[in-house]
Formats: C-alpha cells, structure tokens, sequence
C-alpha cells in the first residue's frame, strides 16, 4: 500500500465506506490510497442505494385494492393463489430459457426470487413475498422488470 505524504484530514475524499487520499510521488501523475477499514458517519445524508430501497420495497405489503390497481396496468399479469402470476410463451425452448437466463439475474439483483416453472416453450410466474405474507411493491416491480425484458 502506498502512504500518503499528507495526513490532514480535510484533503480527503470519503466515497461511502472508502476514503480517498491524495498521495504525492516523484512523478506527476496522481496517486491514491484506498483505505477499506474507514467507517462512514452515523449521520450519512447520501440517497439510498438500489440495494436500500429494494429492502424498502419489501416491507411494504399491499392492500387488495393496491394489488388490483396494479394488476389492471400490469400486461398479461393477473391474481392467481393469492399471487401475482403470468404465462409467458415463447417461440421455442431456447428463447424461454433465454427469459429466464435475464430474469435470474435481475432477480439475483433484487435478491427477490420467483416461483416459476418451464416446459418447452412457455414459462409460468407466481410472484409473492413470503415474509410480508402477500404481495409488496418488490413484486410488483419484478413484474414490470419481467415484462421489459421479454
């Protein structure tokens, strides 16, 4: 690791959990030094990560209106079992596992995942998050982020 000439504090840039140092070499160029064991303040005003409010969208179950309302603009989605579902077909096989080859890591993303099932051509979607007991806002936008990659 490369040590910084400079240790005031006031010449650093802190980037979430990282602090940036300038460090001064005998060329021109400018060098840095990450310092991964610095820990941000408890008082951070930075915006949530996707990370963040995809946990805020989890604890938020819907209520039977909120679900319909979204079921009538969600295409091809409807209720079935208490669950959001829908039957994507395909042209074959390939382009069935093709969807669910993007929808797995969308849904790896969204550490939010479905129950599905494939035969041939033609996959089934149930969407439901178990540790609310009902449908949430996070499946409602799986089901749109579903749709878009079809």
């Amino acid at each position: 690791m490369i040590k910084s000439k400079q240790k005031d504090p006031v010449s650093c840039l802190t980037l979430g959990s990282v602090v940036v140092y300038p460090v001064v070499l005998s060329n021109p160029l400018l060098h840095i030094e990450v310092n991964l064991n610095h820990r941000p303040p408890t008082t951070d005003h930075r915006p949530p990560t996707t990370d963040q409010l995809t946990l805020n969208l989890m604890a938020t179950k819907l209520t039977q209106d909120q679900i319909l309302q979204e079921v009538h603009v969600l295409d091809g989605w409807q209720l079935k079992e208490e669950k959001l579902y829908k039957r994507f077909q395909f042209k074959d096989f390939v382009n069935a596992w093709g969807f669910m080859s993007k929808a797995a890591i969308l849904v790896e993303k969204m550490d939010h995942h479905p129950e599905w099932f494939n035969v041939y051509n033609m996959v089934e979607v149930y969407l439901t998050t178990h540790d609310a007991g009902g449908i949430t806002e996070l499946d409602v936008a799986l089901a749109k982020k579903m749709n878009e990659i079809v």
